[in-house]
């Protein structure tokens, strides 16, 4: 889909976000599952679909389990910071490039700043990692990559890993999962 207008999509939030809970439902199901730790992880568009699922501002159903933590690597930011209601039903920690030209971080740095205005007590962390790209966590050499309509730089975007960003960025990862439950 990366390829695709966003405008002309079949996969949208509602439906990432509907897929993300028919799978934790079915998840905690799970006979040795503790559904009361499930972390939500997702990477651009898979990131976009977390953002989508811990927005407070939506109805929960009352069948799925809460969503413990969530990780977003590198998602757009930009649908979620268009909600004026948007808040997290769960801790966020938001990993993005620096340099990202197709995700770009100053949209993730405007949601945490609404997000933490509206929602004070919120753990909205936000790592960006200065010099990166789009799938800095990647081992792929640096490249742009064209026929991308959604990008900054009109159809053409920088994509590849940064040995240093992604070593900090599972540090952080790490960590993050490593801490007590909340």
């Amino acid at each position: 889909i990366c390829t695709e207008r966003f405008a002309a999509r079949d996969i949208n939030g509602a439906v990432r976000r509907a897929d993300i809970l028919a799978t934790m439902r079915w998840v905690a199901a799970q006979p040795g599952v503790d559904a009361r730790r499930i972390v939500l992880l997702g990477w651009s568009n898979g990131a976009q679909a977390v953002l989508e699922t811990v927005d407070a501002s939506l109805a929960w159903p009352a069948d799925t389990p809460a969503v413990e933590r969530a990780v977003a690597f590198y998602p757009g930011c930009a649908a979620a910071l268009q909600r004026a209601k948007y808040q997290l039903n769960a801790p966020l920690l938001l990993l993005a490039g620096g340099n990202d030209d197709w995700t770009p971080a100053d949209r993730c740095q405007s949601l945490q700043t609404a997000v933490l205005a509206r929602q004070p007590q919120a753990r909205f962390e936000l790592e960006t990692f200065g010099g990166a790209y789009h799938g800095f966590d990647g081992t792929a050499p640096v490249t742009e990559r064209s026929g991308i309509p959604n990008g900054r730089r009109h159809g053409t975007v920088t994509v590849g890993g940064d040995p240093a960003a992604r070593e900090a960025a599972f540090a952080k990862l790490a960590a993050w999962l490593d801490a007590p439950h909340p």
